[in-house]
């Protein structure tokens, strides 16, 4: 009797002692969030390479519930009783503000002419990058503002959408490379055109959207025009940022007045 009972204990307690602990809080580099990497223990390679979600976008964090990870757990066929599992787990996606002197630095070698941090005014992005490379790839002068848009981009993350820059106290329009002296800013060519479908990227903590638009007037690089939404019934506020590209910079210009 008492060899059975052992038996018995035995067995009802090998479930608790194969349950994968999980991790409370996590930070990702990647775009996916997978099982193996929020499991505090090693996995078999399978189920370790499962998908539980998306990555938050860069510089943000998600937060699940107990229940939230139970059901994606179900969701990939998997039993939540295997796992002990927090009551709250967190999820950031590894980033870094790109640096306003690394912005100089490309806005200098872009001009030809010295350009110091505190000339830039901008909102400075985060970017996956370990080693941001920060490019100018268009400028455009602003004589009312008296100053000078660059719009910039980080070759080392892929992902990230071109970004505009105002350098103040510069209105002199730069040379554009690889160009006759004689183009200046003011000719480059316009990279949206009415008639010509574009593709308008939304992203925000909350929202990560793409969206094929109408444009309703032509833009070149940083140039805000207005688009027309077929998804959205709305007509939209909207930056150039590349060949047939523009960019919502909030999800409240989703919710422009309908025409």
């Amino acid at each position: 009797m008492r060899i059975a009972f052992s038996i018995a204990v035995l067995g009802l307690a090998l479930p608790v002692l194969a349950q994968t602990p999980l991790k409370s809080s996590l930070e990702v580099s990647g775009p996916q969030v997978a099982l193996g990497a929020l499991a505090d223990r090693e996995l078999p390679a399978r189920t370790a390479q499962l998908v539980l979600a998306a990555a938050p976008q860069p510089g943000t964090e998600q937060v699940w519930s107990r229940a939230q990870l139970q059901s994606r757990l179900r969701g990939l066929e998997l039993d939540p009783a295997d796992f002990t599992i927090p009551e709250r787990i967190s999820i950031t996606r590894q980033a870094r503000r790109i640096d306003a002197a690394a912005v100089a630095a490309a806005a200098s070698a872009y001009l030809k002419r010295e350009v110091r941090p505190d000339q830039l005014q901008f909102t400075p992005p985060y970017t996956t990058a370990a080693e941001p490379r920060i490019t100018v790839i268009g400028a455009r002068a602003d004589r009312a503002r008296g100053a000078l848009d660059l719009l910039c981009k980080d070759a080392g993350d892929s992902k990230l959408l071109s970004f505009t820059v105002a350098v103040a106290g510069v209105t002199a329009p730069a040379p554009i490379p690889n160009a006759p002296l004689a183009v200046r800013l003011e000719e480059a060519p316009f990279l949206v055109t009415p008639g010509t479908m574009a593709t308008m990227v939304l992203n925000n903590p909350n929202l990560d959207l793409t969206l094929q638009v109408k444009p309703l007037g032509a833009g070149r690089a940083g140039d805000r025009i207005r688009v027309w939404s077929a998804a959205t019934h709305a007509t939209l506020t909207v930056e150039v940022v590349g060949k047939n590209q523009v960019r919502a910079t909030s999800a409240g210009g989703l919710h422009e007045a309908s025409r």
